[in-house]
């Protein structure tokens, strides 16, 4: 299961109450957390279109779902 943005971010605070987190600033983890989600949905737009035009999934909502799903465990 890949870990999204918003799990790594979620960890972050949690490291950070534990006293075991990154020693960067909050602007910069969230920064780096807009980018990861940003990065996450580009490659999860190309799986699906992939896997639509491979004929490995249907192109309805329920597939795609059903992908994210599986990709992210939620």
């Amino acid at each position: 299961m890949a870990q999204t943005a918003t799990q790594w971010f979620n960890q972050q605070l949690v490291d950070r109450q534990n006293e075991n987190g990154d020693l960067r600033s909050w602007d910069e983890i969230f920064d780096k957390s807009q980018k990861m989600e940003k990065c996450q949905k580009v490659a999860f737009a190309k799986n699906c279109i992939d896997k639509v035009l491979n004929l490995q999934i249907g192109t309805s909502y329920s597939d795609i779902e059903q992908y994210y799903i599986e990709k992210y465990n939620q």
